[in-house]
């Protein structure tokens, strides 16, 4: 059963919602990136003992999402864009549900034993950032984690973004003392032009 919830949507959704409308998403592989998949197919809990709560903050066309779904994971895919609704929404069938809102605003119910990252952190505003470590500490369950496609590394400041340069690190200091990094891992790249690394955070 799929259910849609608005969370402090402003105008500025907008802007993310054309975006996804006229196809002005470089960042999109389209499709799951590989790292993921490999990992999934591997191992579907992803070192955490069985699938169980993820959320995917910055969803997009959900194409993470639905991996995780495939896989036996309950996901909970998070998005500011409008339109992003029904490209999720197609890739999760029964074992979704979409909330529309604002990542800042988001407080679960109920913590999640999986936060998986890619794409979303490096579409925040580095001003922003301390902000969504204090947000994620509120979506993982303790012993939960959290883990990142950290991406585009290298990239230089100057060119700005969406998609904005970022590290391990910069993602570490986001998190603070609410996580603790446990593995930090050369990953696929999928043809993009900056290094990647794949992240993984566990909550205290």
């Amino acid at each position: 059963m799929w259910q849609v919830y608005y969370l402090g949507v402003s105008d500025l959704a907008s802007s993310w919602s054309i975006r996804y409308a006229m196809s002005q998403t470089p960042w999109d592989l389209g499709e799951a990136h590989t790292e993921l998949v490999a990992r999934l197919t591997t191992d579907s809990a992803l070192g955490l003992g069985t699938p169980g709560r993820v959320l995917v903050p910055g969803c997009g066309s959900g194409h993470d999402a639905g991996a995780l779904a495939n896989h036996g994971w309950q996901v909970t895919a998070l998005d500011f864009a409008p339109s992003a609704r029904g490209l999720v929404e197609e890739k999760l069938g029964s074992q979704g549900t979409f909330v529309l809102g604002d990542l800042f605003e988001y407080r679960p119910g109920q913590p999640f034993d999986l936060v998986f990252d890619h794409t979303c952190f490096c579409a925040v505003d580095p001003d922003r950032r301390l902000a969504y470590g204090e947000a994620a500490a509120h979506w993982v369950n303790p012993g939960g984690r959290l883990i990142s496609i950290v991406f585009p590394m290298g990239k230089p400041v100057e060119h700005g973004g969406p998609p904005h340069a970022m590290s391990t690190d910069d993602l570490r200091v986001a998190l603070g003392e609410s996580f603790a990094l446990v593995e930090d891992t050369e990953a696929d790249c999928s043809g993009r032009r900056w290094q990647t690394r794949w992240a993984v955070f566990e909550r205290l």
